[in-house]
Formats: structure tokens, C-alpha cells, sequence
């Protein structure tokens, strides 16, 4: 299946970014790790060859988690300030920028070339943003978004910080309904996950709900705060809590069992990565655990060293990670080894991007750095 975006961007007056006037969206040509389709962060490639670097770029503001887009070639970067960097994704070289938001500090959701954009920090706004007609399609006020935006059964789904689900439709941004969680106001900083007819939100305190289609199957406090974005695998949902606890939740019925306890109530855990067989996580105590999903056994339990607080990537072979010690680490699977050590410019909060062929990673204070087979 392929479609095409004609698009013709302007920025900085009158300057035209200098980008292909036909853009090919192609299923299987998107990045994994960042704004892609792909929540579990898993990429179904063997790395066997040792990176380097092939080039930095600033882009001006620190980006979050979700909010780098490998597509056509091309990655598109929202920063925290709400400006829009599109650069080549193997040479780095810029094609321009266009603020397009006040703040962003979730992520964005792309689709039919449209970006859907939250904005932060008291904007109380959401936008969405026609690529292919450089135009903004709609802005609605009165809606505080720290969550990713996600797209589930053709509308738009978020969690706002006064606690409430909220589900809009795509074409207009039009409320169709909001959802308050145990009739709550907590904040909802991890963001929503879908899978199949199901959704799964949780708030800053534990109050969750399991809805499917548009009916609320259970709600119920699961007894731990979580601020990272939970997974779905194997018929459970997989949930990092900021209390040193991950837990595994069954859907359909609440039931919620304890997978690791840390025994230390200060170890916030990252968002897990997953390819259905392992399930690998991080955590600020500088661990990054692996289990095996098929037991639910702790498989690996490996010391990096360094506080994480970005979600890890995996690969068929390898687990990618960014530390707060300014560096990266490429870890084999198989025994819990450091393969590659990875030496950048910052500390790394967001998550490492895999986009053909070459990884991606935020550093701060604001610098994009791509590694890959340099010939």
C-alpha cells in the first residue's frame, strides 16, 4: 500500500524547504523508537556491524520521547518549543523548520500527513497540522495534554492533567467524550496504549480503566503511581511504576500481580520494550532487567552503571540504551554484555530511534546524532 503527500512548506519568510514535492508513505518504511507505529519499541533487524558517527545537528529545543518521525528518507523533529526540524535522515543535511506549536511536552501522532500536536505548560491547547497544505486544519483550547496523542479506532485519544480521557475526532478535533478516571483529577502523564478493541489509561496515583470499544470494562486503583507509558504483550499489560514496582496486569479482568519488586520505592522505571518473547526495562538505580515473557521469569539482571530514564530499543540481537552518563550503550541479548560503548555530547531522556539502518539519538542539551555504517 502506498499514498502519496504532495507538500510544499514554507519557513523563515519566504525561504521553501527543499524537500521532495512528492512524498512516499510506505507501509514498513517508518522509524521504530520514536513517533512510528511501533509502541512496542522492537525493530526486526540484526545489528552486527560496530556504529559510528555519520553526523550532529542542533535543533534548538530538547525533544520529547515520541516525537521524532523517520519517513521517506526524511526525519521530522518536534521540538519542546514546537518547532518543526526536517533533515535528511543519512546525511543530517537540515531542509528547514517551521514553528508549528508554544510548547509540546508529549508526543505527537501522525497520519495521512497530518500531524496531531499537544502543547503544554499551561497552553491548553491541541492543534493538528496539514503537511501537505502547510496549514494549520484546527486548534482547540482548554485542553492541558502531557501524554502522547494516539490514534485509536479512527479518533484521537489523550490523557489531560486534570485526569480525564478524552476521545476527538480527527477531521474537526471535536470532543465526542471525555472519561474521568474513578471520578478523580489526577494527572495523567503515561500515555494511553491501545491494543486491539482495548485501551488502557492510568493516572500520576494509580487510577486505571480498561475500556473497549466505548464501554469501560473495570476501573480500579492498582496501588502504585506510574508516569511512563505501560505495553501490551502476550495477553497482559506490562506497567512501570515510579515506586520501584513493575507490575503485570490482566486485561480483561484487573487482575494484578507484582513481576519485580526493586525493594526501594525511590527507582523509577522506563516505558519496556518488547518483541513478544523478552521484555526488557530500565530503571534511575542504573539496572536494566530483561525477562523471559513465556515464564515470566527475571531472565537478565545487568548493572550498567548509570541512571536510565529513556525507554530501551531492542533489535532481533542487541538492547539499545541512553544513559545520563553521556552515553550510549549497545548490549548483546543473548548474555547481558556490553557490545558497543557509545560516547555522545549529553545526557539522553528520550528514546533511541532505528530508521533505515542508522540509530538516532536526543542528547542534551538539544543535538540529534545518527550512528551507522560509515563505508
Amino acid at each position: 500500500m502506498k499514498y502519496f503527500l504532495f507538500f510544499f512548506i514554507l519557513f523563515q519568510g519566504c525561504q521553501t524547504l527543499e524537500i521532495p514535492q512528492r512524498l512516499q508513505v510506505r507501509v514498513g518504511d517508518m522509524s521504530v523508537g520514536g513517533g512510528g507505529l511501533a509502541k512496542n519499541r522492537f525493530v526486526a533487524v540484526m545489528l552486527q556491524d560496530s556504529l559510528k558517527k555519520v553526523w550532529e545537528k542542533d535543533v534548538q529545543a530538547m525533544v520529547a520521547t515520541d516525537n521524532v518521525l523517520g519517513i521517506d528518507s526524511m526525519l521530522w523533529i518536534l521540538n519542546q518549543k514546537g518547532g518543526l526540524y526536517v533533515l535528511k535522515a543519512k546525511s543530517g543535511k537540515a531542509l528547514g523548520n517551521k514553528t508549528l506549536a508554544a510548547f509540546v511536552q508529549g508526543g505527537f501522532s501522525f497520519a495521512n500527513g497530518q500531524l496531531f500536536i499537544p502543547h503544554a505548560a499551561g497552553r491548553n491547547t491541541i492543534s493538528a497540522y496539514d503537511l501537505t497544505k502547510n496549514t494549520e486544519i484546527w486548534k482547540h483550547r482548554g485542553v492541558n495534554v502531557e501524554t502522547d496523542v494516539i490514534i485509536f479506532q479512527q479518533k484521537l485519544v489523550f490523557g489531560t492533567v486534570e485526569g480525564k480521557v478524552e476521545f476527538r475526532e480527527i477531521k474537526t478535533g471535536n470532543k465526542i467524550k471525555e472519561i474521568s478516571l474513578l471520578n478523580r483529577k489526577n494527572k495523567i502523564l503515561a500515555s494511553p496504549i491501545a491494543f486491539g478493541d482495548s485501551l488502557f489509561v492510568v493516572d500520576e496515583v494509580g487510577n486505571a480503566a480498561l475500556m473497549v470499544n466505548d464501554s469501560v470494562l473495570w476501573q480500579k486503583n492498582i496501588g502504585y503511581s506510574v508516569e511512563e507509558s505501560p505495553t501490551y504483550s502476550n495477553g497482559a499489560l506490562f506497567v512501570p511504576t515510579t515506586n520501584g514496582v513493575i507490575l503485570r496486569i490482566n486485561p480483561q479482568t484487573g487482575a494484578t500481580t507484582v513481576l519485580l519488586d526493586a525493594k526501594d520505592r525511590t527507582i523509577r522505571f522506563t516505558s519496556p520494550a518488547t518483541d513478544g518473547a523478552e521484555l526488557w526495562i530500565a530503571a534511575t538505580n542504573g539496572f536494566l532487567y530483561a525477562f523471559d515473557l513465556s515464564t515470566q521469569k527475571l531472565k537478565h539482571q545487568m548493572d550498567i552503571g548509570s541512571p536510565v530514564t529513556a525507554p530501551p530499543l531492542l533489535t532481533q540481537n542487541r538492547v539499545i540504551i541512553g544513559t545520563m552518563r553521556l552515553e550510549a550503550l549497545i548490549i548483546n541479548r543473548e548474555n547481558a554484555t556490553i557490545w558497543q560503548r557509545i560516547l555522545l555530547r549529553g545526557r539522553v531522556k528520550t528514546a533511541p530511534v532505528y530508521y533505515r539502518e542508522n540509530l538516532y539519538f536526543v542528547t542534551e542539551p538539544h543535538h540529534v546524532v545518527a550512528f551507522g555504517r560509515r563505508d
